[in-house]
C-alpha cells in the first residue's frame, strides 16, 4: 500500500480547494464571519481604539508650521519672581496689556477669569494697615482702583475676556447672570441643539466685562481618556450661542461683526468668519491637527519681558496674542495626541493657527457608513478570490490587506486631513480571512482523511481476493531480479533488495538494470492494496516502467512521464503506485531521482548520522496522468549507501499494536557501521522489523533496497 507521503504530496498540490463543494463551504464560512464581524463593529463602541489610531497618525506626522498666527504671553516662574505672586495687581495687568498691544497684537485674549475684585485696592491696603497716619490713608485713597485702571485699559484696546460655562445650580446669579450679552451676531440658520449647553456661567467683574471688546467661553472638556482632540467653537449658555476664546479673539482681530452659521438639516457643518470658512463637527467642535510642542522662542514670550521692555518692539505684529499662566502650580495642563503635557493656553494658539492655515482635521459625518461599505467590499472580495489560493497565501493576503488599509488611511490623513478608521474594515476583513483559512485547512484535512479511508478500503477489498496465491507468488517473485542478478551488476555499485509480501503475493516491487552500459536504473515501489489485484498491477507497472526507461533514458523526465501515461492508460481499476525511480552514473555517482508519492530515501555516510534526502516529488503514479514529475539530483561518493523502503517497514506493528515508525528505522540505520555492504544493510533493516513484530503477522508487504556506491575499482 502507499503511505502518508503520497497523500501529503497530493495535498500539497490541491490545497487551493478546487472542487465546488469545498469552495462553497469555505465561502460560506467567510460570509458568516464577515456578517458577524460587521454586526459586532456596528454595536461595539470602538472610539478609544479609533482615536488611538488617529493619535498615532498625528504623532508620526504633526502639523507643519509655516507661520505663527498666534502668540502666547506666559505668566511664568520668571515673571512671578520679578513681579510677585499671583494674582498680580490689576494695574500691572493693565501695563502688560498695553505692552502687548504696543508690540503689534491685533487682539488679546485672556485665558483666565477675573471674578473677584483686586485685593490690592486702596481700601484694602488701608484696612490692612490701620495704624498709618491719616495723611497716608488719604494718599492711598487718592489712588485709582486697580480694577478701574484695568477697565480703562481694556476699554480702548481689542481685548477679549473669558467666561466659563457650568452646570452648578449654586452660582451667585447676581454676580454671574445667566443671560449675558455677547458682542457678535449670528447669521444664517439658528444654532442647532447639538451644541454643548450650560445652564450657568461664571463671568468677570461686571465693570471689566462691560469694557471688553469681546467675550468668549473657555474651551470644553477632554475626551474620556483625558486627551484633548477637539475644541468647540460655539457653546450655548442659557440657550444662547456663545463663541469660544480662540474664535472670538479672531473675530475681534478681524474687526468683524457676525458669525455665519452653515447647517445641513439640524446639523452644524461650518462657521464662516469674514472670508474664513471653518468646517465643524455637528457639535460645533473642530478637530485639531497639533503641531509639535514649540520651544520658548518667539512663539511664546515671558510677561516679564513685556513689563521690563526687553521684548522686541514688533514681537506680536499681525498676530493674535493669548495671555495665560504657565508658572509652577498655576496652569491647567492638558494632554494632546502629540504631547503628554501641554499648557491649556496653547490650545487657543494652536486653534487660531489651524483656522488661519486651514490645516484642521475632519471626520465625515457619514464616515461610519463609508467604513462599513469598505468592510463589506473587502469581505466580498475575499470571499470570491481567496478560495482560489492556498491557505498560507490566504493568511499572507489578509495581513497585506490590513497593512494596505492602515497605509491608505494614513495617506488620506496626510493628503487631505481626513480621518478614515481602518480598524472596522480590518476587523471584518481579518475575520473573513481567518475563518476562510481555517475552513480551507479543515477541507484539506477532510480530503486527506478521505484518501486515507479509500486506501484502507482498497486494502480490505484486495485482502478478500482468493486464488492460487502460491503460483502467483512464484510468478511474481520470478519477475524481480534475484540476488544472483543483483550480484552480477557492474562492480562500481553494490545493490541489494528484499521483498517479503504480507500475503502470498503483494503489491510491492523493485527493479534494477543497466541502461547504455554506464548507467544503472533502479526502482522501488508500492501498489495500493494487496493480493491478486495489487500483484497484477505491480507486474504491469514494473513492465511498463522498464519499457519506458529503456526507450527514453536519455530524457529521464520524459521516460517517467511516459511510464505514468502508459500505466494510467492500462489502469482500469483506479489503482496507483508510489515509488522512487532513479538513474545512477556508475562513473561519477551522480543520480537523477524522481519521487512519486513515496517515502524519501535515507543516505548513510561514514562517521555521519543517517540523513533523509528531502525530495520535492509529486503524486503517486496514475493519480495524474500528465503530471510533470521533477527530476532531482543527488550524488553518492564511494562508500555512501542509499536506503529505500516501503511502508511495510514503518507501519510494521508489535503485538500491542505499536508502529515500528520512522524513528526506529533511523535508529536501525544509525547502528550500521560503515563500510558495510548493501546486503548487510538490507538484512539489518529486515531483522530489526521482524524482531519488533515479535512473531506477529505482517501488516503489509515489506521491501528494502540498498544502493552502495563503490566507484572506480582498482585492478592489480
Amino acid at each position: 500500500m502507499t503511505d502518508s507521503n503520497s497523500s501529503s504530496e497530493i495535498q500539497d498540490d490541491t490545497t487551493n480547494i478546487p472542487d465546488r463543494k469545498s469552495a462553497g463551504r469555505v465561502r460560506l464560512a467567510g460570509l458568516a464571519a464577515a456578517a458577524l464581524a460587521l454586526a459586532l463593529t456596528s454595536v461595539w463602541d470602538s472610539e478609544s481604539l479609533r482615536e488611538s489610531v488617529f493619535d498615532r497618525f498625528q504623532s508620526h506626522a504633526p502639523r507643519a508650521i509655516d507661520k505663527h498666527h498666534a502668540r502666547i504671553v506666559r505668566i511664568d516662574n520668571e515673571s512671578l519672581k520679578k513681579h510677585g505672586q499671583w494674582p498680580w495687581p490689576r494695574h500691572l495687568l493693565a501695563e502688560l496689556t498695553q505692552g502687548i498691544h504696543a508690540r503689534g497684537a491685533l487682539a488679546i485674549g485672556f485665558d483666565m477669569i477675573f471674578v473677584e475684585p483686586d485685593r490690592h485696592a486702596p481700601e484694602n491696603l488701608s484696612k490692612a494697615y490701620p495704624g498709618l497716619p491719616d495723611h497716608v490713608h488719604e494718599a492711598i485713597a487718592g489712588h485709582d482702583h486697580p480694577d478701574t485702571i484695568f477697565e480703562k485699559t481694556i476699554s480702548r484696546l481689542p481685548v477679549v475676556l473669558a467666561r466659563s460655562g457650568h452646570h452648578d445650580e449654586d452660582i451667585d446669579h447676581e454676580r454671574h447672570p445667566k443671560n449675558i450679552p455677547i458682542e457678535a451676531g449670528f447669521k444664517g440658520h439658528p444654532p442647532p441643539d447639538g451644541l454643548p449647553s450650560f445652564g450657568n456661567v461664571r463671568t468677570n467683574l461686571p465693570k471689566l466685562d462691560a469694557a471688553a471688546a469681546g467675550h468668549a467661553v473657555l474651551h470644553g472638556s477632554p475626551d474620556k481618556d483625558g486627551v484633548v482632540r477637539r475644541v468647540p467653537l460655539l457653546v450655548k449658555i442659557g440657550g444662547r450661542p456663545t463663541p469660544t476664546l480662540a474664535l472670538e479673539t479672531l473675530r475681534v482681530a478681524a474687526n468683524a461683526d457676525d458669525y455665519h452659521l452653515e447647517t445641513e438639516g439640524d446639523r452644524l457643518v461650518a462657521i464662516t468668519l469674514g472670508r474664513q470658512r471653518i468646517p465643524t463637527d455637528p457639535d460645533g467642535a473642530v478637530r485639531l491637527h497639533f503641531s509639535e510642542t514649540q520651544p520658548e522662542t518667539n512663539y511664546t514670550v515671558s510677561a516679564a519681558a513685556i513689563l521690563d521692555g526687553s521684548a522686541p518692539k514688533a514681537a506680536f505684529r499681525g498676530s493674535v496674542v493669548f495671555v495665560g499662566a504657565t508658572a509652577t502650580g498655576l496652569p491647567d495642563i492638558v494632554a494632546t495626541p502629540t504631547a503628554g503635557e501641554v499648557f491649556g493656553v496653547e490650545l487657543h494658539a494652536q486653534l487660531v493657527d489651524i483656522i488661519l492655515s486651514g490645516k484642521w482635521l475632519q471626520r465625515h459625518h457619514h464616515a461610519h457608513y463609508m467604513e462599513a461599505a469598505v468592510a463589506i467590499l473587502l469581505g466580498l472580495l475575499a470571499i470570491v478570490v481567496l478560495p482560489l489560493l492556498r491557505p498560507i497565501y490566504v493568511i499572507v493576503a489578509g495581513g497585506l490587506g490590513v497593512i494596505a488599509l492602515m497605509a491608505g488611511s494614513f495617506a488620506i490623513f496626510l493628503a487631505h486631513g481626513m480621518l478614515f478608521d481602518p480598524l472596522a474594515p480590518s476587523m471584518v476583513g481579518g475575520a473573513t480571512v481567518l475563518s476562510m483559512a481555517c475552513m480551507m485547512f479543515l477541507e484539506a484535512d477532510r480530503r486527506r482523511r478521505e484518501l486515507r479511508d479509500a486506501l484502507v478500503e482498497e486494502r480490505v477489498v484486495s485482502a478478500k481476493i482468493a486464488g492460487e496465491m502460491e503460483a502467483a507468488r512464484e510468478i511474481q517473485m520470478g519477475m524481480l531480479p534475484g540476488p544472483e542478478a543483483l550480484a552480477a551488476l557492474p562492480p562500481q555499485v553494490d545493490l541489494m533488495a528484499v521483498l517479503e509480501p504480507a500475503q502470498s503475493i503483494g503489491g510491492d516491487l523493485y527493479d534494477a538494470f543497466l541502461v547504455e552500459g554506464d548507467r544503472l536504473f533502479f526502482m522501488i515501489g508500492d501498489v495500493t492494496g494487496k493480493g491478486v489485484p495489487a500483484s497484477l498491477f505491480m507486474a504491469l507497472s514494473k513492465a511498463l516502467t522498464r519499457s519506458a526507461v529503456l526507450r527514453g533514458a536519455d530524457e529521464f523526465e520524459n521516460a517517467v512521464l511516459t511510464a505514468n501515461l502508459e500505466i494510467s492508460r492500462e489502469n482500469t481499476a483506479d489503482m496507483f503506485v508510489t515509488g522512487i525511480l532513479g538513474l545512477i552514473d556508475l562513473n561519477s555517482g551522480e543520480m537523477a531521482l524522481v519521487n512519486a508519492g513515496h517515502d524519501d530515501p535515507v543516505i548513510l555516510r561514514a562517521n555521519e548520522p543517517p540523513e533523509q534526502l528531502r525530495l520535492e516529488g509529486g503524486p503517486p503514479l496514475c493519480v495524474m496522468d500528465d503530471f510533470p514529475y521533477p527530476v532531482e539530483a543527488a550524488t553518492l561518493v564511494p562508500g555512501d549507501i542509499m536506503v529505500m523502503t516501503t511502508d511495510g517497514v514503518t507501519e510494521a506493528r508489535d503485538p500491542e499494536g505499536n508502529l515500528f515508525g520512522h524513528d526506529r528505522l533511523m535508529e536501525t540505520l544509525a547502528g550500521i557501521d560503515l563500510p558495510e555492504t548493501a546486503d548487510v544493510t538490507v538484512s539489518a533493516v529486515v531483522t530489526s522489523v521482524r524482531s519488533f513484530e515479535d512473531g506477529g503477522a505482517a501488516s503489509d508487504d515489506l521491501t528494502v533496497m540498498a544502493v552502495r556506491y563503490v566507484g572506480e575499482t582498482q585492478t592489480s
